[in-house]
């Protein structure tokens, strides 16, 4: 649970430095993309997303190096 919560966090502010303010209003859709990272990453499957969400992979290794 405390590796959820600093992941959680680490995400979120990368969340809110790449979107800035705008992150801070799309609370909901937010919070389920971040659970979703989450799992993966704590899973360590966090490559198969990308066959679905293809246009963030070159984001995600920076989310996936915050997180290790």
């Amino acid at each position: 649970l405390r590796l959820e919560q600093d992941n959680y966090r680490l995400v979120t502010s990368y969340f809110v430095l790449l979107e800035g303010a705008d992150a801070l209003t799309s609370v909901r859709f937010r919070h389920q993309t971040i659970n979703l990272l989450n799992r993966l990453i704590l899973m360590r499957l966090y490559t198969p997303i990308f066959y679905l969400f293809p246009v963030p992979y070159s984001l995600f290794p920076k989310i996936q190096n915050l997180c290790t």
